[in-house]
């Protein structure tokens, strides 16, 4: 019996510290007070019956209603059974409360650490949006940051290509104007000079008159001088000189082709004007010009070459009476 009492204390201890710590975690929490005053008033009144009840079955044992000696009144057998059976089912029955108030602590605090969790992971969430927008919001910045760089780099651009633009047009406008201004010094210096060499050539026409050249001067400078300078000059004073017959009716193309003077042909040519296919004679029915070529040099000749390039025509003389001609 001491055994149950002990066991029941111990159990009633048990459930008042476990109570104590369920009163803080209930006030932590905000649960209600009631429950634990309920539970409280179970627990004592369970431990007041059990006591009455147990300790007097003790032999000379008093608990209430001693006499003067100190000894209880006697029960009989059914009572104290009875009371036996009373306290078990009292015992009983605070287990059972005991249980419901266990499972409504456990309930209490698995609610408690439900919400607590839920808390947690709302905070955790509002934590991690938050943080998600602080770093949306700093990518934002960074990205407008980056676009006004990139402007601003932009218009640096613009700003030195303009600037190079216009440094570039000042020189060209700069280089025009310089060679405008060159032209112009080229032009006047050219108009002078001509101006000088006009007035010089005046100044030579009367102290030097220019020579008048004759058939005799056309002979000598591609017969016997071969003076290709003279020549020019006097077909260009004289051009009809070119055309000119003499008593055995030869023309200036005629002896230079017996002179093998193929310089003097070209000339009298091409800037006198020489008939490339007159022929000699007093009467023109002699040879040609190429006929006497063939007549005195080899077809290889540079001098038939050319005059077979020039198109000219191998015409032998029609009339023999005169040798001269016919030469």
């Amino acid at each position: 019996m001491k055994t149950l009492v002990k066991e029941k204390l111990d159990e009633t201890k048990d459930m008042t510290t476990e109570k104590k710590v369920m009163q803080k975690e209930v006030k932590r929490t905000g649960s209600g007070k009631t429950v634990w005053k309920w539970v409280a008033l179970f627990a004592l009144f369970g431990t007041s019956v059990l006591a009455i009840q147990i300790i007097p079955m003790r032999k000379g044992s008093c608990f209430l209603f001693c006499d003067g000696n100190g000894n209880g009144h006697e029960q009989d057998s059914r009572s104290s059974q009875q009371s036996h059976a009373e306290a078990a089912a009292q015992v009983k029955a605070t287990e059972e409360k005991l249980a419901q108030v266990k499972d409504a602590e456990a309930a209490a605090q698995r609610k408690a650490a439900e919400e607590k969790l839920a808390q947690v992971k709302a905070a955790e969430a509002a934590a991690q949006r938050k943080a998600t927008e602080e770093k949306l919001a700093q990518v934002k910045d960074a990205e407008a940051a980056a676009k006004v760089k990139a402007a601003e780099v932009k218009l640096a651009q613009v700003k030195a290509a303009e600037a190079a633009a216009q440094v570039k047009a000042a020189e060209v406008k700069r280089a025009q104007v310089k060679a405008a201004e060159v032209k112009r010094a080229q032009v006047k210096a050219a108009e002078a000079a001509a101006q000088v060499k006009a007035e010089e050539a005046k100044l030579a026409q009367v102290k030097d008159p220019a020579p008048v050249y004759v058939l005799g001067d056309l002979r000598d400078a591609f017969l016997f001088k071969k003076d290709i300078v003279k020549l020019k000059a006097v077909i260009q004073q004289n051009p009809s000189l070119v055309h000119h017959r003499d008593a055995h009716g030869w023309e200036p193309i005629h002896e230079a082709v017996r002179n093998g003077n193929l310089d003097a042909v070209k000339i009298l040519l091409n800037e006198g004007g020489a008939n490339i296919d007159a022929r000699v004679g007093s009467t023109g029915q002699g040879g040609s010009a190429l006929w006497l070529a063939k007549k005195n040099r080899d077809a290889s000749h540079p001098l038939i070459v050319y005059l077979l390039e020039r198109g000219a025509q191998s015409i032998a003389p029609t009339q023999t009476t005169n040798k001269k001609v016919e030469l």
